[in-house]
């Protein structure tokens, strides 16, 4: 059975076992061995030696050989590196331990660590810690997702000074990334240590990066300016592109203007933007206008809320996208009386870009039923191929229900979010099957009652 069944099914039937029984396959056969060790260790965290899952990357992997700590060392830093198919770098609490001594000094002394305590549960100190995390970062040749982190509670210091990590991660894996997330302040793009000016990676098809300042005098123009060569030298492989603003201090708009043209962008997110720094957008769209099929923009709440006939009137809103299939739109929540105006703004723009759209967000703005008619009506006559639809609504009953699966017969996903009195209740999700019209919809009983 092991020969008939190919090797991606089996792939796909481990990933539902249990981690906590994945080791007994190692004994089954050589594949069964395999398959369980890409399921282990396909993520690997380095965070701090108190952290579970870097503990695991460390100790776990004894399980792999207990008769020979000769095969225990080889497997540790060569099979399972090989594994490694995400990994997740957040080493700032090593950065102090890295920048003490050369690699080459110590080597040995951490791998005579690991044979004499590979059986004990004793935590190795970030010292010893950081040289084996880096000979195993060195042996991920495997790796297509990587993730840097440095959060608001970490050490930004400690960070820049563990620059081996990030050095070493972007030496081994920068021919075969596939998925880069940068989730890192801006003031850390300034050590040209972590980042070299001319780094490329010819295979990147996914690129996330966060702008978030860790000091309020920080300068971003200056830094994101620094940024944007970076972004541009991607932009023979790049897909997918997510800049991301969390907590709102940074004006990305520099950054759009600066922008080259990507000739294979299909996907594009903006999260948490203010309103007032969309300078630039329109810009980037304009250029990926006939290639963009996947489109996500979302705002940052602060207490002034443009007016509907301002926001739909930005040149963002202005742009014809031919080929967008799904649209993920986040609103403000504008008063009753702007209703009739919000309403306008939203069914000019749908119909402007709906024409080939399978899937439909609108966030973050609650519709009143006569609203969900009018969207629903440039819907169904633009766009008409849809098949999923998520939106915040007022309430929930059955002329809504009678309303989507009348007009929008291809339906098969629908996700709505009940407001009530300004708290937003999230609600179960409703689904149903397209193919199948005795069955309209399956929700919880006690959610509705018709």
């Amino acid at each position: 059975m092991v020969a008939i069944l190919p090797y991606d099914i089996w792939c796909y039937i481990v990933s539902f076992i249990p981690k906590a029984n994945l080791i007994k396959l190692y004994t089954v056969n050589s594949l069964f061995f395999h398959l369980a060790l890409k399921e282990i260790y396909r993520e690997v965290n380095i965070y701090h030696t108190g952290d579970e899952r870097t503990l695991r990357c460390l100790f776990t992997m004894r399980c792999v050989s207990s008769n020979s700590k000769v095969a225990f060392t080889y497997l540790l830093s060569g099979v399972v590196a090989h594994h490694v198919d995400s990994l997740v770098l957040r080493p700032h609490l090593f950065g102090n331990s890295v920048s003490v001594f050369r690699f080459s000094r110590l080597e040995e002394s951490a791998w005579k660590y690991l044979r004499r305590h590979m059986n004990k549960t004793a935590k190795p100190s970030n010292f010893v810690a950081s040289r084996i995390f880096l000979r195993h970062i060195a042996q991920m040749t495997e790796v297509k997702s990587l993730t840097i982190g440095c959060y608001p509670s970490d050490d930004i210091e400690g960070f820049k000074s563990a620059a081996p990590f990030v050095r070493t991660a972007w030496s081994t894996l920068q021919s075969r990334l596939r998925i880069l997330n940068l989730t890192i302040p801006l003031e850390a793009y300034s050590n040209s240590k972590i980042f070299p000016p001319k780094l490329v990676m010819g295979s990147l098809e996914e690129l996330t990066i966060v702008l978030r300042k860790a000091y309020n005098t920080t300068d971003d123009g200056e830094i994101i300016a620094s940024i944007v060569p970076f972004i541009n030298r991607q932009h023979k492989s790049l897909i997918s592109l997510t800049i991301d603003t969390p907590d709102g201090r940074v004006n990305p708009s520099p950054l759009f203007n600066a922008l080259c043209r990507f000739p294979h962008l299909t996907k594009l997110s903006i999260l948490h933007l203010r309103f007032t720094d969309c300078s630039g957008i329109d810009v980037f769209l304009t250029k990926h206008a006939q290639r963009l099929e996947d489109l996500k923009i979302r705002f940052h709440v602060t207490h002034h809320v443009p007016s509907p006939t301002k926001f739909f009137s930005h040149p963002m809103f202005r742009i014809d996208l031919p080929q967008l299939a799904y649209l993920d739109l986040g609103l403000f929540q504008w008063p009753k009386n702007s209703q009739i105006n919000a309403t306008d703004g939203l069914v000019r723009y749908i119909g402007r870009v709906g024409r080939w759209l399978t899937r439909l967000t609108v966030r973050d703005c609650a519709l009143t039923f006569p609203q969900v008619v009018s969207l629903v009506s440039v819907v169904s006559s633009e766009a008409p191929k849809l098949r999923s639809l998520e939106m915040h609504v007022y309430s929930l009953s059955c002329s809504l229900l009678d309303l989507l699966s009348q007009q929008l017969p291809m339906l098969h996903h629908l996700e709505l979010w009940l407001m009530n009195q300004g708290d937003v209740t999230w609600i179960t999700n409703y689904y149903w099957n397209g193919f199948d019209v005795c069955s309209l919809a399956c929700f919880r009983a006690e959610t509705i009652s018709c």
